[in-house]
């Protein structure tokens, strides 16, 4: 099977539930606050199931410091960690003379590991009390490891971890009801 991150031509539903819990604490103009967010997202679509299980699981915890010091301006940042908790897992071994994995197994979803980090600067701009417009600068790194087996599902291409960065600006807009 094909993975379905390799997909350019075709969009498919997902089914996510999302469970959160945040605490905050002011001190004076200051607001610090952390959300921690359990997310399981049921895929429709074809996916290699030895990279990526049916339904994954994440815990997602973002510590956010903001201040309140200005009148219409309230900047913030904030840290957001993603923890895939189960992860594909297989045992391989490799073999240097054949330059080829010569025994594989399957363990399962059994794998507990980062798979992004993001950071973010910006302000929140209060235009009127319903109207407000945010700024950010967002710094992404994103973990994904790629498992890559034979058609046959009996031997192993490839182990790969790809990192990637990716910087964002942004510009929100929030309507307060």
């Amino acid at each position: 099977m094909e993975s379905y991150k390799n997909k350019q031509e075709a969009w498919f539903p997902r089914h996510r539930l999302t469970l959160d819990v945040t605490g905050g604490y002011r001190a004076g103009a200051w607001r610090f606050s952390l959300r921690e967010r359990l997310q399981v997202t049921h895929l429709t679509e074809p996916h290699n199931l030895y990279q990526e299980p049916t339904n994954p699981l994440y815990l997602k915890s973002r510590l956010k410091v903001s201040y309140k010091g200005f009148r219409r301006v309230e900047p913030y940042a904030y840290l957001d960690a993603r923890l895939l908790l189960n992860a594909a897992s297989v045992s391989a071994t490799w073999s240097q003379s054949t330059q080829a994995f010569f025994y594989f197994d399957f363990l399962g979803y059994q794998d507990v590991y980062f798979n992004r980090l993001r950071g973010a600067l910006g302000a929140q701009w209060d235009i009127t009390k319903r109207h407000a417009l945010d700024f950010y600068v967002l710094l992404d790194y994103c973990y994904d490891r790629d498992i890559d087996v034979t058609a046959d599902l009996l031997s192993l291409k490839s182990i790969t971890n790809r990192p990637a960065f990716h910087t964002t600006l942004g510009v929100g807009y929030q309507y307060k009801f």
